[in-house]
């Protein structure tokens, strides 16, 4: 991720380049990134994985990834970041708890052991993506693509329940 950033630090013309494909934008790679250090954060027991939650392969994932989504949304969306202040609404606030409970499914499924308090997994998560997902959502329509492609998971949270059983696909690829 930190290459990625340095990459449009150094070469912001990268920004106007579209794919068809959604999961090429700098939106969804961001978007992937943060939303994985905020499950690891939220979602994971703290004691069996409080060496992960507070290693620095974790934080510099989150501060790249931010720095890059704010980065670009300075230099490409003037006028219209987001403000800190910003609440997410209450539909916005629902479709990110689906969304944490789908994703602690996934993770037990495969066997992880998540986080006891699932209500407080659940307030932590929210506030991390607060922290994250005006500048996603900023970003995306300027690429040309919207939340739903960017991010298909968290559009609809329940589709992670009709992914074939996690151990199926130990010995297959697609």
């Amino acid at each position: 991720m930190a290459n990625v950033k340095e990459t449009h630090h150094f070469y912001p013309v990268l920004f106007y380049f579209r794919f068809r494909d959604a999961y090429y934008s700098v939106s969804q790679v961001t978007l992937v990134s943060l939303d994985a250090v905020s499950l690891i954060k939220s979602a994971l027991d703290d004691e069996r994985y409080g060496w992960l939650k507070e290693s620095a392969a974790v934080t510099q994932l989150w501060r790249t990834s931010l720095i890059l989504a704010t980065t670009l949304e300075r230099a490409f969306l003037p006028g219209d970041v987001p403000g800190s202040d910003d609440q997410p609404d209450a539909r916005a606030r629902d479709r990110w708890r689906r969304r944490y409970f789908a994703a602690l499914r996934r993770l037990r499924q495969s066997g992880i052991q998540t986080i006891a308090d699932e209500e407080a997994g659940a307030e932590a998560y929210a506030a991390l993506r607060a922290e994250w997902d005006p500048h996603i959502t900023a970003l995306a329509p300027a690429m040309a693509y919207t939340m739903d492609e960017i991010d298909r998971v968290g559009s609809d949270p329940e589709s992670s329940d009709e992914r074939p059983e996690f151990r199926t696909g130990l010995r297959s690829v697609g």
